[in-house]
C-alpha cells in the first residue's frame, strides 16, 4: 500500500517550461552558446540547469551557474512568461490529502520560487514537506522516507523525469514517471518505472484504487 506520495514540482504538478526555458536560453546567450527552440532544450535537458549549462560548455561554479539560473527565471516571470499549475492538480492533491497520504516535493527548482508558486496556488497547506533546490534529489527523498518512518515501498515518488526515477530506484522507493512535463514516455520507459501515468488525474485513480 502506498501511503506516501512525493512529487517532482516541474512538469508535474507545475508546466514552468516556458519560464525554465527562457531562463536556460539567457544563460547560454550571454556565455555566446548555441540556444534552442524548446523542443529540443527538452530533449537536452538536465538534472539541473548547472549540470545542462556545463553539458553546453559553460564554464563557473554550480553556485555560480545556479545564481545566473535564478535571475533569467525571475526576469522571465516579471515579463509575464509565468509558470502555469496543471488543470487537475489541485483536485488530485486534496482527493490525496483526503485519502490520508503523506504528500511532499522534492525538486530541483529554486525554492524560493518553489515557495512562491506553492503559495501562488494555494497549496500551501497541502505538502507536509517540501524541499527545493535539490541537487540529484536522492537527499531529499531519503530525508522525507526517514521522517516517515514507513517501508520504502510505502512511499512513490513521482517526476517527469529520467532522473526522477533514477533517484527514486537509488533510495528504494517506487518510482513513477509522468508524461506532462520534460521527457518523452520513451525515455522514462527505457528506466523502467514502477509506473507510468498519462497526467495527475491517472496518477489519482491507481494510487486509491491499490
Amino acid at each position: 500500500m502506498i501511503r506516501a506520495v512525493s512529487f517532482d514540482w516541474s512538469g508535474v504538478i507545475s508546466d514552468d517550461r516556458p519560464p525554465v526555458h527562457y531562463a536556460n536560453m539567457k544563460v547560454l546567450e550571454e556565455n555566446a552558446k548555441e540556444t534552442f527552440d524548446m523542443k529540443r532544450w527538452l530533449e537536452l535537458s538536465k538534472g539541473t540547469a548547472s549540470d545542462f549549462f556545463w553539458s553546453r560548455g559553460v564554464e563557473g561554479t554550480r553556485e555560480f551557474l545556479e545564481g545566473r539560473y535564478r535571475h533569467y527565471l525571475g526576469e522571465a516571470k516579471e515579463r509575464g512568461i509565468v509558470p502555469i499549475v496543471y488543470s487537475d492538480a489541485e483536485e488530485v492533491l486534496v482527493s490525496l490529502l483526503g485519502d490520508n497520504k503523506h504528500l511532499s516535493v522534492v525538486s530541483s527548482h529554486p525554492l524560493n520560487h518553489l515557495i512562491q508558486e506553492i503559495d501562488d496556488y494555494g497549496f500551501d497547506l497541502i505538502f507536509n514537506q517540501v524541499f527545493g533546490g535539490q541537487v540529484g534529489k536522492v537527499g531529499g527523498i531519503r530525508e522525507v522516507l526517514e521522517n516517515l518512518y514507513c517501508n520504502p515501498s510505502e512511499l512513490l515518488y513521482i517526476g517527469d523525469t529520467i532522473f526522477d526515477i533514477q533517484a527514486a530506484k537509488e533510495v528504494g522507493v517506487r518510482s513513477g514517471g509522468i508524461l506532462t512535463g520534460y521527457h518523452s514516455e520513451e525515455k522514462l520507459k527505457a528506466e523502467n518505472p514502477d509506473y507510468i501515468f498519462n497526467n495527475l488525474t491517472h496518477l489519482r485513480s491507481v494510487i486509491l484504487s491499490e
